[in-house]
Order: structure tokens, then C-alpha cells, then sequence
């Protein structure tokens, strides 16, 4: 799992401040670094921020390619890995534990 907090997350005027979360999905193939790197997500909303289009927020993408060449599809598998409860529920609850966010319905995305 890769986490980007905004900058605005270490300011002091952020202190006590909740973050609301978007989660980010690699799809298949793919992985949680393609977001951050290949994709440029965080440099990209980070403008946004800067240009008054967008309010920091942080980037959350998990690991849902975990039984290659297999792919869950985002879903529990009998038997199988259960990534629908680890991205809705384990993440959820570890980026909660973690980091300054919102908790609300209204801040994950």
C-alpha cells in the first residue's frame, strides 16, 4: 500500500485538520506505483491544489493483484483472497488508524 499526504497534511495550520481520502485502483495488470509514478498522481493533483481546482486530499492505492497470473477482480474468492474486504474494509481501517482523515461517507472517494 502507498500513501501521499498533500503538504498542507504536515502545515501547521493543518493541525487538527481531516483529510478526506481518495482511494486509487491499479487495475490489471498494474500495481499500487503506477499511480504515484507512471501515472504522475500525485504531481497532477498537486497542481490542482496549487491552481485552486482541487483541496488537498490523500492518495491511498492498495495492492489488489495478489494472486498473478489470477486476476479477483477486485472480490472475494471463495477459498481465495478476499480483496473486496481488504480495499472496503483493512485499508479503510489502517489509513484511519494512521493518518489524520475523514471518517464520514462523504470523505472517501
Amino acid at each position: 500500500m502507498l500513501v501521499w499526504l498533500p503538504p498542507q497534511y504536515s502545515q501547521k495550520a493543518y493541525t487538527h485538520a481531516e483529510f478526506p481520502v481518495i482511494q486509487l485502483f491499479s487495475g490489471n495488470p498494474g500495481s499500487p506505483a503506477a499511480w504515484f509514478h507512471g501515472l504522475s498522481g500525485p504531481q497532477i493533483l498537486q497542481r490542482a491544489i496549487d491552481a485552486g481546482a482541487a483541496r488537498p486530499v490523500i492518495l491511498v492505492s492498495a495492492a489488489i493483484n495478489v494472486d498473478p497470473p489470477h486476476n479477483p477482480d477486485c472480490s472475494d474468492i471463495p477459498g481465495g483472497p478476499k480483496v473486496a474486504t481488504w480495499l472496503a474494509h483493512d485499508v479503510r481501517n489502517l489509513v484511519l488508524t494512521a493518518f489524520r482523515t475523514r471518517a464520514d461517507r462523504a470523505g472517501w472517494g
